[in-house]
């Protein structure tokens, strides 16, 4: 599971990032079919692709800073999530990729694959733990070989892994 503070910075800058240097552009040779884009499933019809280094020296940074600061608990949360989990996604998240089937209105269906400079994962599950348990939730481990497939007890349709320190994979709806 994502934290809700990692989710809307993903939200963010895939909103803010858009196709800046167009759609069909592959700047990132690990976002390919033979690299990142074969985590994504079959039906797969819409990929977006973010390079955080590049957003993080566009104009839109300072729009997306501005907009961080009109929300001070959101500030407060991302300040905590660094604090806890080593990780701070404005300045530590590498690339997202998100892709999404021709139906995903419909079942809520998307892919998401996040590369950053480290991922310490025993950290970030404590961290979305303790965030589930205050809501009266957990996070469920699912052992599938050498992966443990992480997802909530109230929404076990949302389910993310991590491939290695670097990479998280986030699936929904599927």
């Amino acid at each position: 599971m994502i934290p809700p503070a990692l989710a809307t910075v993903a939200l963010a800058l895939v909103l803010a990032g858009g196709c800046r240097d167009g759609c069909n552009r592959v700047n990132d040779p690990a976002a390919t079919v033979k690299g990142r884009l074969a985590l994504l499933p079959e039906p797969v019809r819409v990929v977006v692709s973010i390079d955080a280094d590049k957003l993080r020296a566009s104009p839109a940074a300072a729009k997306l800073a501005a907009l961080g600061k009109q929300d001070p608990a959101g500030d407060r949360e991302l300040e905590e999530l660094t604090r806890r989990t080593g990780f701070d996604p404005l300045k530590q998240l590498d690339s997202i990729l998100v892709g999404f089937p021709d139906d995903a209105r419909q079942k809520g269906e998307l892919a998401l694959v996040l590369r950053a400079q480290h991922l310490d994962q025993t950290r970030l599950v404590s961290y979305v733990r303790d965030q589930l348990q205050k809501k009266g939730d957990d996070l469920v481990g699912t052992s599938l070989g050498r992966f443990t497939l992480w997802s909530s007890r109230a929404q076990p349709d949302i389910a993310g892994f991590f491939i290695d320190e670097r990479t998280f994979v986030l699936g929904a709806g599927g």
